[in-house]
């Protein structure tokens, strides 16, 4: 004798259907939904649109635990249920996370698939995809990607799956400046593009991961010249606008002139402007003496004060230049520094990316030029994708 019932105990979270049996004994199905095994339980997460049939054998239905009500139902010896799902459209989130398994459970990888899942969504939802995918498959994505990938693609996408944007930004930060030495490479771009609005919510993800308070931990770890003193100042810095733009371009100025370079001064005037002054600064200063900022640093710092003082002028003057700056020095050198790379396409590739930011690369070079110079094979084709090329 066969019963029908018109399955109902939704998880609205998920927007998935769910049942749970007790001493399953034998099934079959018209379609494989996606089903985990327990002992003397079965938990069945069933797809959209397909009949699922179930034997039992004295068995009683439970309504689920999660929230859901009904009332109990018990099934005959050797009956057969026939459980068909409605007509609900399942999560986003679950569709993405069922994307990658199929994409790393087939004949071979389907990278492209996996480029495009990552690349469609912002972190907070790649975060949702993996919580999906582990409700789903009962396993982590991340050790679902280890296990399939490698090299420097794989490092990206653990990196784009593993955490939220101010999480990952703190883990950064904290990796640069653990252990014996500085990464002063990766640090400064983790530095100086941080805006006022961000550093308090980084510092409060450091604090909730480290036990311990970031700034005090960076300036620690750093040590006392041009370029330290300038991230220090940066940190702590107010910024508040309260000063004169053609006078802070006199000081700049006179702080180049001669034998020698005032850094102090220069660092003092970036730490002082806000982002409405330094243009201020910066249009009075090429106005006044028909050379910009960059000219000037550039003539009169080398190395990694250059690099420092370069990434604080783009930042107050306009973010998208600066994250263009720190990716065209993550392309340029001894080799692509891929570690910084995968950094700052974790945490800015949602913000600046296409046509914004390669009108922003412009002048540096061809921001699409130099990813398809400096990589290769399905990392050079994950990284455009996440750029929006």
């Amino acid at each position: 004798m066969y019963q029908k019932l018109y399955v109902h105990y939704v998880i609205k979270q998920k927007n998935l259907f769910y049942q749970q049996y007790s001493i399953k004994i034998s099934f079959r199905t018209t379609n494989k939904p996606h089903y985990l095994f327990q002992f003397q339980k079965m938990y069945i997460y069933y797809n959209i649109d397909i009949i699922i049939q179930i034997h039992f054998q004295n068995c009683a239905i439970f309504p689920c635990k999660m929230g859901c009500s009904a009332d109990q139902k018990t099934v005959e010896t050797n009956s057969t249920l026939n459980a068909v799902v409605g007509d609900v459209s399942k999560d986003k989130y679950c569709q993405a996370a069922e994307r990658i398994y199929k994409a790393i459970n087939g004949k071979g990888t389907d990278e492209a698939e996996l480029i495009a899942v990552a690349s469609t969504f912002n972190d907070e939802e790649r975060v949702k995809i993996g919580d999906a995918f582990n409700k789903i498959y009962s396993k982590s994505v991340l050790e679902a990607l280890k296990k399939d990938l490698s090299g420097d693609f794989e490092n990206l996408m653990i990196e784009l799956f593993s955490g939220e944007r101010y999480t990952k930004w703190a883990e950064y930060i904290h990796t640069c400046i653990k252990g014996a030495g500085t990464d002063e490479k990766r640090l400064l771009p983790l530095v100086f593009l941080m805006t006022d609005d961000e550093q308090p919510k980084i510092a409060a993800e450091f604090k909730r991961l480290y036990k311990t308070d970031m700034i005090e931990m960076i300036e620690g770890d750093i040590g006392n010249g041009d370029w330290d003193k300038l991230v220090k100042g940066w940190l702590k810095a107010k910024n508040d606008g309260a000063a004169n733009a053609e006078g802070l371009a006199d000081e700049i100025f006179e702080a180049a002139k001669g034998a020698g370079t005032d850094e102090e001064t220069f660092m003092i005037v970036l730490c002082k402007c806000n982002s409405l002054l330094y243009k201020d600064v910066n249009e009075a200063y090429a106005t006044k003496y028909n050379k910009t900022i960059v000219d000037t640093i550039t003539a009169e710092m080398s190395g990694k004060n250059e690099y420092a003082f370069l990434l604080a002028h783009y930042a107050l003057l306009d973010r998208r230049q600066a994250v263009a700056f720190a990716l065209y020095k993550a392309f340029k050198g001894m080799g692509t520094d891929e570690s910084g790379l995968n950094n700052l396409t974790v945490l800015f590739s949602s913000i600046v990316n296409s046509g914004v930011l390669e009108q922003a690369y412009s002048q540096f070079g061809e921001i699409q030029k130099d990813i398809k110079g400096d990589l290769k094979g399905d990392y050079e084709k994950a990284i455009l994708a996440m750029w929006g090329f």
